[in-house]
């Protein structure tokens, strides 16, 4: 909603922040605000891109849903995956579409203002080029060699079946090809004459009819571990090695099936566990983010408790796996550390937000901030405590707004204004605002 920016245009504190972000004298350590009012001070900043790093699921949730009352289009929710369970959690395809979602946005130049767990930020990722090469692009007139396309698939996580039934599935009948991408709610059939795409149509996976007819269709890989050939022809490689050192059955057992199913199936759920024998260099969120991304650590000491739990529990989730024979020690480097996210954020400008000054364990701040704001009084459903409280505002030239819910509610809101003689209106798409008047608006923010 703009007339909040607005009203906070002139605001000394985010002015200030504005101009340390600017200049670069981050990290800035700005304190003194609540939770609502940290998503209206990054708005207000102007920053297209964003990472919001929260101590947990809860409070990325928050997080996101008060960013997204002032733009729900260009907001995520970059949602974590279980890593103390690490195979358990690949079989959920809404968690990767998500996030396929919100790199596939990324990759294609949108700047976004992505919220996450700290915990989301530990996964390791192909580098962006990589994945980049791996998202297929088709339309009417290009042709496709169908045995290309299903070994391309099959490296790219999907599953070849007799009919398509799900997300990262893919079937070919001579010259049909049907395939549901991990990103979207709806399969496609791709007609070939020879080996040129002569139609390509929306499909009913249920029925398995074609509904509606398209240009074109990109489809985008189903695993967050992709690789060509070579690369798999490494990793293979890499695990015989280990094979060959290790004196423990159970392991041998284990590397001898992760090995089979690589060499014949090429792909299998749970393979990104392997990421660092299929590449040295990998990638973290920000690597596919802008450079131009300012983040904001939510509560950094809180995160950091939060981190140390989370990191405390994989390790010993990963020793006991070790110590049983399924997993190798080199798999404790599957997914970055703490101080590995703190140091990667610190090549963006950085903002760290906190209600209350308190010392910094993780940074050492260059600029310091804090707001000065005063929250309204709890109203422990007396109505006159909030009339008493708007009356001192508009007196002493405050612009308020009031989020008041659905349009019925608004209206009588404002009646009640209108009949205790306050200066109220309801807001129009105008968004104008004056000193001294009581805004009344559709909407609700999480905690006010």
């Amino acid at each position: 909603m703009e007339i909040i920016t607005k009203c906070l245009e002139n605001n000394i504190e985010i002015n200030q922040l504005r101009r340390y972000i600017n200049d670069d004298k981050t990290p800035v350590y700005a304190t003194g605000m609540a939770d609502t009012q940290k998503a209206q001070v990054i708005v207000s900043l102007g920053k297209k891109s964003n990472l919001v790093i929260a101590e947990n699921s809860f409070k990325a949730k928050e997080i996101y849903e008060d960013l997204s009352y002032f733009n729900k289009t260009s907001v995520c929710l970059y949602p974590a995956k279980d890593i103390i369970f690490y195979s358990a959690d690949i079989k959920s395809r809404d968690i990767i579409k998500t996030r396929f979602g919100i790199i596939s946005r990324l990759i294609a130049g949108e700047e976004l203002t992505i919220v996450a767990t700290i915990e989301a930020l530990f996964d390791r990722l192909v580098m962006p080029e990589i994945f980049k090469s791996f998202v297929l692009n088709y339309k009417i007139g290009d042709e496709i060699k169908t045995d290309e396309l299903a070994r391309r698939l099959v490296l790219m996580g999907y599953e070849r079946c007799e009919a398509v039934e799900a997300q990262g599935q893919f079937a070919i009948r001579g010259g049909i090809i049907d395939v549901f991408s991990a990103i979207g709610e709806n399969a496609y059939r791709i007609e070939l004459w020879g080996d040129e795409i002569d139609s390509i149509r929306i499909m009913d996976s249920f029925s398995q009819r074609s509904v509606e007819n398209a240009d074109s269709v990109t489809l985008y890989p189903i695993s967050e571990l992709i690789y060509e050939d070579e690369t798999l022809k490494k990793a293979i490689a890499g695990l015989r090695k280990c094979l060959g050192a290790t004196g423990n059955t159970k392991l041998q057992e284990t590397l001898e099936e992760a090995i089979e199913r690589l060499e014949n199936e090429k792909f299998f759920p749970g393979v990104e566990k392997y990421i660092n024998w299929f590449y040295d260099e990998t990638a973290h969120l920000l690597d596919y983010m802008p450079a131009n991304t300012v983040v904001f650590y939510d509560e950094p000491n809180r995160i950091k408790e939060h981190a140390e739990t989370v990191f405390n529990e994989f390790t010993e989730s990963v020793e006991g796996q070790i110590r049983s024979g399924t997993m190798l020690p080199q798999q404790m480097k599957m997914i970055y550390g703490y101080e590995e996210v703190i140091a990667k954020t610190l090549r963006y400008k950085t903002a760290l937000f906190s209600a209350l000054m308190a010392s910094l364990r993780d940074f050492k701040p260059k600029s310091t901030l804090d707001f000065k704001i005063k929250s309204t009084p709890v109203l422990r459903g007396d109505a006159r405590i909030m009339f008493d409280e708007l009356e001192f505002m508009y007196k002493h030239g405050y612009t308020v707004l009031i989020l008041g819910g659905g349009s019925a509610r608004c209206q009588r809101i404002y009646e009640e204004l209108i009949d205790r003689e306050m200066p109220a209106a309801l807001l129009t798409d105008k968004e104008s605002y004056s000193k001294g008047v009581i805004y009344i608006g559709k909407g609700a923010d999480t905690h006010s």
